[in-house]
Order: structure tokens, then C-alpha cells, then sequence
């Protein structure tokens, strides 16, 4: 009886253990993914000043 107890606490533990990875996963790539699209909004946004800077100089020569 005592057997059993501790073979269900050491699964109960492994399934809490690998839920644990798969989050603590999951987290860090969506962590990756916002900075990924952080970079390319302000790439964007640099992009579009910069024609903007362009276009207001075309206009003033």
C-alpha cells in the first residue's frame, strides 16, 4: 500500500515537473517572439521617418 502511495507521488510529481518545462517553455518563446516583433515595429517606424525626412526634403528643394 505504501509502495503505491509513493509510485503515484513520484508520477504526480513528474507529470507537475513536465507541465512545469512546458510552460516555463512556452513562456520564453513567446517572450522571444514579442521582442522579434518589437524589433520590427521599430524598424518601421525608423523606416517611415526616414521617408518622411526624404519626402519633406524633396519638397523643400
Amino acid at each position: 500500500m505504501i509502495i503505491i502511495f509513493k509510485v503515484f507521488l513520484i508520477l504526480l510529481l513528474l507529470v507537475f515537473g513536465i507541465l512545469l518545462v512546458i510552460v516555463v517553455f512556452g513562456m520564453a518563446d513567446a517572450k522571444k517572439h514579442l521582442v522579434e516583433m518589437e524589433i520590427e515595429i521599430e524598424f518601421e517606424y525608423i523606416k517611415r521617418e526616414q521617408d518622411e525626412q526624404s519626402k519633406n526634403s524633396d519638397l523643400k528643394y
